[in-house]
C-alpha cells in the first residue's frame, strides 16, 4: 500500500515505516532497489539475504558497506552486485578490488593495466599481482605494495 509506494520513490522512507515492514521482503526489496543505502534501516534477516543485498549494491555501490562480511568477501557476490565482470565502471572495480583484491581477475584488460586499480587490489590481496597487466606485473612499486 502506502508504505510501498513511498519506498519506491524514496527507499530512506523505510526508516520511518514500523519494524514489522522492515522485515517485509516485497517492502524491503523495493526499498533498496530505489536507493541502496536504504540497506542500513531493514532487518538483520534481510540484510543477510543475497538477492536483497545484490539489489542495494546494484543501486548503490557504496551500499556495498552495509553487506554483511560473508558477502561482501564472495568475489562472485561482487562481481554480480557491480556488474563489473569485464566491466570498465573504474569507481565500482575500485570499491570491489578495496574489498577483494582476487577481483581484479574478472575485470577488464584496460583496469587490470591500470596502476591505482592494481596498487588497490594486491594491496587488499597480494595474490591479486598474478590478474595484472604484465606491465604492472613487472613494476618494482607494485610488487612490493603486493608482498
Amino acid at each position: 500500500g502506502l508504505v510501498l509506494a513511498a519506498v519506491v520513490s524514496a527507499g530512506i522512507a523505510l526508516a520511518f515505516a514500523p519494524e514489522a515492514l522492515r522485515e517485509d521482503y516485497e517492502v524491503v526489496l523495493a526499498a533498496v532497489s530505489s536507493d541502496g543505502m536504504a540497506l542500513q534501516v531493514v532487518s538483520e534477516a534481510l540484510r543477510r539475504d543475497r538477492t536483497v543485498a545484490l539489489a542495494a549494491v546494484s543501486c548503490n555501490g557504496a551500499a556495498l558497506a552495509l553487506v554483511e562480511d560473508r558477502l561482501r568477501h564472495d568475489d562472485a557476490f561482487l562481481v554480480e552486485a557491480l556488474g563489473i565482470g569485464g566491466g570498465e565502471d573504474r569507481e565500482a572495480v575500485l570499491a570491489a578490488v578495496r574489498q577483494r583484491g582476487g577481483v581484479l581477475k574478472f575485470v577488464s584488460a584496460a583496469l587490470r593495466a591500470d596502476r591505482e586499480v592494481v596498487m588497490v587490489a594486491v594491496k587488499s590481496n597480494g595474490k591479486a599481482l598474478e590478474y595484472a597487466s604484465e606491465e604492472l606485473r613487472d613494476d618494482r612499486e607494485v610488487v612490493l605494495e603486493a608482498v
